[in-house]
């Protein structure tokens, strides 16, 4: 910077500091055992408003809810709360605050940040926040000369997170559920069997003393948020790293009779290296060997629930464990679409999951119900609430949770480091981005797949020309055959999904966009192809 002075005088600073705006002084409170930066709601909120985003209108049950109490346009945002550990040899964590808005394609923002030794010895840390919501809550905020009511909409967290934020009981606890009164049993490991139980409320929440679920009182009971019904259980810890990853593992790893023999995980694991070419570009991780399951990340699991156990485990894995798995594939599926809160559809899955729950204490036995099992059986109740799954998904704050840690770079002053790192990317990220259309056509391997309005699915090869933003013309094959998959929960042609196969010459095509009903996966299964709809292209 010193050199580019000698060309361009008096155009840019000396010290990089200043051009990356770094604060010079941040405030740090002692407080719950460590330190912390708060950085606040009300700025962030301006900020994205100011960039040029605009409000999208959300029809969730749950946003209709908070907007029907509301005098003017609502903002809600849904809080991450959780803890990262600096490495795997020492107890030092980070516990930051962050935030999302729900009406704009918004990035998570951090409200604030608390660094320890260990977790926070109680919920102090989180005084501030409660403070600004309150007065946010009571007088609005003012952008652009619009008045908003600003409310939050969930607490998004895992389980042992959710127990200290809500100052309740563990999950390995007899009375760990946040959604029932269910009692546990004790069968080396605290179950929960019952499949119908007395579910909590939030007016019983706030009103209940300490006692056998509550630990003490919840700092949030001070704001206009139901503790039960607005925070929700992730399915990103439940299923993904919970459920999912129990069974299969189970298969891997466990004990007989449910061990697969060694020669069934290898074949099962071809196929998945097999479908690494033809997933599409999206997908942030590739398929790998069932050996390193221990090793899966959430993502991973996502995407073999979702779109690779059926023809992977197809014909591999025994009848009764495979349509057993296809009932939890199938009410996942559901509850990640568009149809999530639709009623008969959300009524669909929740039957789904109470079959899984009934089947796999007979074919696992009793010790199979842990709290993430049972959670299932509320799983379609948020979905109700707010509509597909990934709306409160913990997905996009633990991606944001892994920067934080790469801000770190010496070993010393941690907080003040991440801190200085969080306010110069606020300041310097202003424009708002714009992501890539998933339904953008591609003549790609893994890209090239879409199933169209009138029922066809076809393979782009070319595209020739765009004649407007709606008109294109393609050369393309078309799949013949379609049917149904066997063996399946319900119709899978109801779902989109099916096997295709007898694929036709290349043909000349001119259609519009609008044709084009989804984006499709599409996977090599013995003599055809399993094609999935990729959930979040679905119109």
């Amino acid at each position: 910077m010193k050199l580019l002075q000698t060309h361009i005088p008096n155009q840019l600073p000396l010290d990089p500091r200043t051009l990356r705006h770094t604060p010079r002084n941040l405030d740090v409170h002692n407080v719950s055992g460590g330190q912390f930066v708060y950085f606040g709601v009300t700025k962030s909120i301006d900020k994205r408003l100011n960039s040029g985003r605009s409000l999208s209108m959300i029809k969730t049950r749950m946003f209709l809810k908070i907007q029907s109490q509301c005098k003017n346009r609502l903002i809600s945002i849904s809080i991450g709360i959780d803890g990262i550990p600096l490495s795997g040899s020492s107890k030092h964590e980070f516990w930051p605050i962050l935030g999302l808005i729900n009406q704009i394609d918004s990035s998570v923002f951090v409200i604030g940040i608390f660094y320890g030794k260990s977790k926070p010895s109680n919920l102090d840390f989180l005084n501030l926040f409660v403070e600004e919501m309150l007065e946010l809550e009571n007088q609005g905020v003012t952008i652009n000369s619009v008045k908003y009511d600003v409310r939050i909409s969930s607490v998004i967290t895992d389980t042992p997170a959710r127990s200290l934020v809500k100052s309740v009981k563990l999950y390995n606890s007899y009375y760990g559920c946040d959604k029932c009164i269910q009692k546990g049993e004790w069968v080396g490991r605290i179950v929960y069997p019952e499949l119908i139980s007395t579910v909590r409320t939030d007016l019983d929440f706030k009103t209940s003393q300490p006692n056998l679920h509550h630990t003490g009182d919840c700092i949030l009971s001070q704001l206009q948020i139901g503790l039960v019904s607005q925070v929700p259980l992730d399915y990103m810890h439940l299923v993904c790293l919970g459920v999912v990853r129990k069974v299969v593992r189970r298969w891997v790893k466990g004990k007989l009779p449910h061990r697969l023999p060694g020669r069934t995980i290898a074949k099962i694991s071809e196929r998945l290296s097999v479908f690494k070419k033809f997933l599409p570009s999206g997908f942030q991780r590739r398929p790998r060997p069932l050996n390193e399951i221990d090793h899966y990340k959430a993502t991973e699991f996502r995407t073999l629930i979702l779109y690779t156990a059926l023809p992977a485990f197809l014909k591999l894995v025994p009848r009764n464990y495979l349509n057993h798995f296809l009932l939890l594939h199938t009410a996942m599926f559901i509850l990640l679409s568009l149809k999530a809160d639709d009623e008969q559809w959300n009524e669909l899955a929740h039957n789904l999951l109470v079959r899984f729950f009934e089947e796999g204490k007979d074919i696992y036995g009793i010790e199979f119900c842990v709290f993430n099992v049972h959670g299932l059986l509320h799983l379609s109740e948020d979905a109700k609430n707010f509509g597909n799954l990934d709306n409160i998904s913990a997905f996009p704050f633990e991606s944001y949770m892994q920067n934080i840690k790469r801000m770190k770079k010496s070993n010393s002053n941690y907080l003040i480091q991440v801190a200085n790192r969080i306010c110069e990317r606020e300041e310097l990220e202003l424009n708002p981005k714009v992501k890539e259309s998933s339904k953008l056509l591609s003549s790609d391997r893994g890209n090239n797949c879409f199933a169209l309005t009138c029922g066809d699915v076809i393979l782009i090869s070319e595209i020739i020309k765009c004649n407007s933003d709606m008109d294109v013309e393609i050369i393309c094959k078309k799949f013949h055959d379609k049917r149904r998959v066997k063996f399946y929960p319900l119709d899978s042609l109801k779902l989109g999904i099916c096997h295709v196969s007898n694929l036709s010459n290349n043909l000349k095509l001119k259609i519009s966009l609008s044709q084009i009903l989804y984006k499709c996966v599409l996977l090599p299964n013995d003599k055809d192809y399993l094609c999935l709809p990729l959930i979040h292209t679905i119109k």
